[in-house]
């Protein structure tokens, strides 16, 4: 027998054999388990650095299962791949490709569906994002968020259908998290400049605690003065835990205002992701409130983006000056860095310099 053809026949001969023994049986069902367990894990974690190796076995296991040059259907995603690279744009990408393949796994029966799987994949990323977002309410992308709306409105499924060729089918179940499985394509620039708006639907782990948007009538001159009034004291008194309640209103409230457009750089607090400072979620969360309270305060100049930014990290320092007092210990390099700069009257030029990496 030539030799291919035998090792051919060796193959199946050992597919088959692996196919009736129990116990290859159940080590490929824990092997899923594990896989599925973990790609609904990442949803909820996706920042996790305890969950690395296990998202780096995860990934290896999809290859294995879909295959390395696995094509899906990306075209629903091509805003986010033509924008600046999204600060977390590993994670992103990595939720769409395993969520892809637990999407064939969990739903044999919709394999040949590429605009299902295109959705699942994208429902799960958009989960994994929103759970970035309650971490790091400033690290936000543009087409992330205007998923986002699509899938709050209702308007999800067909957006994908229409962009994957594919039209609605009548009657199908509904998918729960899973996905396609695009490759990184090639993007420009750095971190995303994101402006604010269009996310409070985004969901979160868990859902509840997802900010929701507030009705259009809530925008009135009581609310804009509480904002600011709320911004300001938090700069103040950052750790005050009674504060939280209003820190996730003003939150709410920004995100959800058409009037307020913000230009964000999530660069200029890129440095505290590694190693974690203890109190980033606190500073990334005054980074958005005070760069709205700056466009609020100074309407002639609502559409500087670098004005904004400056005015916002103006306010980060604030804050940070009042963690030191509370905790003298939480120093971070970067930010008695511009602390000196600012001492120096440097800090616009500094934040200027930053905004270079973020298109501004």
């Amino acid at each position: 027998m030539p030799k291919g053809h035998s090792t051919v026949l060796l193959a199946f001969l050992f597919i088959a054999v692996a196919s009736v023994h129990p116990q290859a049986r159940g080590a490929a069902q824990d092997e899923r388990t594990r896989f599925l367990t973990l790609v609904h894990k990442l949803e909820q974690s996706p920042l996790d650095l305890g969950l690395r190796r296990e998202r780096t076995w995860a990934i290896g296991w999809a290859l294995r299962k879909r295959g390395p040059h696995a094509q899906g259907c990306r075209n629903p995603m091509s805003g986010y791949y033509a924008e600046p690279k999204y600060i977390y744009d590993e994670e992103i990408v990595t939720q769409l490709t395993l969520s892809s393949v637990a999407f064939s796994v969990e739903h044999p029966n919709q394999s040949g569906d590429v605009a299902a799987e295109a959705k699942a994949s994208i429902e799960s990323a958009l989960k994994a994002y929103g759970s970035i977002l309650k971490g790091e309410p400033t690290a936000r992308s543009i087409a992330l968020d205007e998923l986002a709306q699509e899938q709050s409105q209702g308007r999800l499924e067909n957006f994908v259908r229409e962009q994957c060729g594919v039209e609605k089918q009548p009657s199908r179940p509904s998918i729960s998290a899973a996905v396609t499985a695009p490759a990184t394509p090639p993007k420009s620039g750095t971190t995303a400049a994101t402006p604010a708006p269009v996310v409070s639907d985004v969901p979160t782990a868990p859902p509840a605690s997802t900010p929701r948007k507030p009705a259009r009538k809530q925008y009135t001159p009581e609310n804009r003065q509480k904002l600011l009034a709320v911004v300001h004291k938090l700069e103040s008194t950052p750790l005050d835990e009674s504060m939280r309640p209003d820190r996730e209103w003003a939150e709410q409230w920004v995100v959800a205002d058409q009037d307020i457009h913000l230009k964000i750089c999530t660069s200029l607090l890129v440095e505290l992701r590694r190693p974690r400072y203890k109190y980033r979620s606190e500073l990334s969360s005054q980074l958005l409130l005070s760069s709205a309270a700056f466009a609020l305060e100074h309407s002639d100049r609502a559409g500087d983006g670098t004005a904004q930014n400056i005015g916002g990290m103006e306010g980060v320092l604030k804050a940070y000056s009042a963690i030191l007092k509370a905790d003298p210990a939480a120093h971070a390099k970067s930010l008695d860095d511009l602390l000196q700069k600012q001492r120096q009257g440097k800090l616009a030029d500094a934040v200027r310099t930053t905004l270079q990496s973020c298109g501004q």
